[in-house]
């Protein structure tokens, strides 16, 4: 008979556990543990339940949700900033208009990403607070007068297109996932 030692059996019984030792590390076990007590109760009890991994998916999510508010700040700043009404000798203008048909409403699904229907509301608070800011930077930079009528258009507008964006990637995402239910079924 083949004599191993406790600490070879030691690092066999995981493998014997898991069905992947040879058939003689398998009889090498059974023999040592049939004369030794320790190595048999080692054999014996419940395998140790493995260490998880810190969970990853969370990290990502994280990531994904910082990821998605940067580009929901960058597009609440660039789309606000395109559509703020300039007054040349008294006539308003829309400079870049089109720019924020696209992005605001792209700021607003970012948004639904992030914070899912309590982007409704949270959304236009931001806008309005950026929208202020680059109001005033504006103000100051061009020594405009002050234009409350212009500053209230444009973060209606503004407010409109983001929540449009809100509100289709709020339905697709309930239109995905019933979907999703719909296959389970």
């Amino acid at each position: 008979m083949d004599e191993i030692s406790c600490e070879v059996c030691m690092d066999l019984i995981p493998l014997v556990r898991d069905g992947a030792a040879s058939p003689d590390s398998c009889r090498l076990v059974e023999e040592h543990t049939a004369v030794c007590p320790r190595c048999r109760a080692l054999l014996n009890e419940a395998p140790p339940v493995p260490q998880t991994p810190p969970p990853v998916l969370g990290q990502v999510r994280r990531r994904l949700r910082a990821l998605l508010l940067t580009a929901l700040f960058l597009g609440l700043f660039f789309g606000v900033d395109y559509i703020h009404l300039t007054s040349l000798e008294g006539e308003l203008q829309i400079p870049g208009g089109l720019g924020a048909v696209f992005l605001l409403p792209l700021a607003g699904a970012a948004s639904y990403a992030a914070f899912r229907w309590k982007a409704l509301w949270q959304t236009p608070l931001m806008l309005l607070a950026v929208h202020a800011l680059t109001f005033l930077v504006l103000l100051m930079q061009e020594g405009m007068s002050a234009s409350w009528f212009a500053f209230l258009l444009t973060a209606a507008f503004a407010i409109l297109l983001a929540e449009a964006g809100i509100t289709i990637a709020g339905l697709f995402h309930f239109g995905f996932k019933k979907e999703k239910q719909d296959e389970k079924t």
